[in-house]
């Protein structure tokens, strides 16, 4: 092993550390006790224990029109020691909440029923995670909300479920991020910047389940209403697996209807949004990644089916529909896939040597616009905007990424050097700091750049517009400072840059940093995601 050195140097570029600077909101908030839940009121109210969050179920379950806004301050556990979780959902049709649930960045972990009742009027959800879900399905259960009813618009934006587990369905259960849409109105529902990720299992024996899928499970029109239901820079990652279930219809974002009801006046839109599942379902219903519903008008651009799709009545983007179907850049990874004729650009792909050689998949997507729509985890294209943009969100790693300095192009290439931090303690403990590093060429396969070192420095030097800057560690709390060059990189179109710093140490245990993106496009830096 080659002596760990501790040097400074000087590396002349364009810009240095380009750091992309943690959001901090102030919002003023109106306060009022738990037990004011329940007024007509447009004042905040905040839940921040076990407690508090049970009451506000309790009032839901107990109010017929429940009308307030809630904000979390502080993450609920419900997996703590002596917390109970509420196991009945708040009853759906006959209790409604409408306002605005800002999560403010908080995780509810381990809930045993959906939060909210059914969501009416113009309302939002927002900004919430859900970890580690268990539901017993009952008759209306979804992981967040019930239901919603119209007339209504409903938001629900950023809102992640992390590894739930929905289980035990009861006759006419639906299940999904909302369980359930009952069309007494017109209804326009906005999705975007959501994750739902988990599995659902579904008993041999069960009778009278309406439908299932990952964002909305069932549908019903109780007339001549039009329902949007618009889904953007979303991913569905619940796998599915049902048994005999009477003609249930189940997909990756919205399931099935009710009987032969009209749903003619359903549009359903989704645009950059993924389904992962793998969805079983051997009953003669439909499946689908996207809609399993019967009718209905569907619009889809930049979107794709990674799931197997398995059943009798089975397809990897939308079920057969007596509506219209507009399909722009949409993929599934079937290898042979049914295109109805006259119904959009409906491409079907094999990546399945590609996924094996982990970035070689972007070879099949070369028309995407990776970098700015798209960027790659895990071998396969997500939205960008999903991807967390504050480079310190995990500050924990022993190593964490602080920017990246570049050089002017010249003769078509420039050079890229990332730079990250890492304790002191970490650094006398490593025998290797490495970066796993992924370059992509816009129309090209992903390239391996993969990159080790024993250095690291006390300060970096640049030059910003002609001025000489000096970086110290200790300007980004860290002790020292690591870094990682690449050069030749091509300058003359889109090229995304994945790099996951990681730190190996004596024992060959491996600690590793926050993976991040950057995207250069005509050799200047654009864009940059941390995962």
């Amino acid at each position: 092993m080659m002596k760990r050195k501790l040097i400074c140097l000087a590396l002349s570029v364009v810009m240095l550390l380009g750091i992309l600077p943690l959001a901090i909101f102030a919002t003023e908030e109106t306060t009022a006790p738990i037990t004011q839940y329940g007024t007509e009121t447009a004042d905040w109210y905040t839940i921040g224990t076990v407690a508090e969050l049970n009451h506000f179920i309790q009032m839901e379950k107990g109010s017929a029109n429940l009308n307030c806004n809630i904000r979390l301050t502080a993450d609920i556990d419900y997996t703590a020691e002596g917390a109970t979780a509420p196991t009945s959902a708040p009853q759906a049709e006959c209790s409604m909440w409408q306002g605005t649930f800002d999560g403010n960045n908080k995780t509810i972990k381990g809930a045993k029923t959906a939060i909210l009742c059914c969501i009416q009027g113009t309302s939002t959800v927002k900004n919430l995670t859900l970890l580690d879900s268990t539901i017993a399905a009952g008759q209306y259960d979804g992981v967040l909300a019930t239901d919603i009813w119209g007339p209504s618009t409903i938001t629900i934006q950023n809102v992640h479920v992390k590894n739930a587990t929905l289980t035990n369905a009861q006759i006419a259960a639906r299940l999904g991020l909302i369980g359930t849409s009952w069309g007494k109105g017109n209804i326009t529902l906005n999705v975007s910047d959501c994750t739902v990720e988990g599995t659902a299992t579904f008993g041999a024996n069960l009778t009278g389940v309406c439908a299932a899928a990952t964002y909305l499970g069932f549908i019903r029109s109780y007339g001549a209403y039009t329902y949007a239901f618009n889904f953007s820079n979303c991913i569905a990652a619940m796998d599915f697996t049902l048994a005999n279930n009477n003609g249930t219809g189940v997909s990756g974002f919205l399931g099935q209807k009710w009987g032969s009801e009209d749903l003619s006046g359903l549009t359903a839109t989704f645009t950059n949004c993924v389904n992962y599942g793998d969805i079983t379902n051997t009953s003669t219903g439909p499946v689908a990644g996207f809609s399993a519903v019967k009718d209905g008008n569907v619009v889809m651009t930049d979107c794709v089916n990674f799931g197997d799709i398995t059943g009798a009545d089975a397809n990897g983007l939308v079920n057969d529909t007596t509506g219209t179907v507009t399909l722009t850049d949409c993929y599934d990874t079937a290898e042979a896939v049914a295109v109805p004729t006259g119904k959009g650009d409906y491409a079907s792909v094999d990546i399945s040597a590609a996924s094996a050689q982990g970035y070689a998949a972007a070879t099949t997507f070369a028309d995407w616009s990776f970098g700015t729509d798209w960027m790659l985890t895990n071998s396969y294209p997500v939205p960008a905007s999903l991807l967390d943009l504050a480079p310190k969100g995990q500050s924990e790693n022993a190593i964490v990424y602080e920017g990246v300095q570049y050089t002017a192009e010249a003769e078509g290439i420039f050079n890229v050097r990332f730079v990250t931090t890492i304790s002191e303690e970490t650094f006398d403990t490593s025998a290797e700091i490495g970066y796993e590093v992924i370059v992509v060429e816009e129309g090209k396969a992903g390239k391996s750049l993969n990159r080790s070192t024993d250095t690291v420095y006390e300060s970096l030097t640049g030059w910003v517009e002609g001025e000489r800057v000096v970086y110290h560690a200790e300007d980004f709390d860290g002790d020292y400072l690591s870094a990682v060059a690449i050069n030749g990189v091509t300058a003359t179109k889109t090229v995304t840059i994945i790099v996951r710093p990681y730190v190996l140490d004596a024992l060959g245990n491996t600690q590793n940093g926050l993976p991040v993106a950057c995207v250069f496009t005509d050799g200047a830096l654009v864009a940059q995601y941390a995962y």
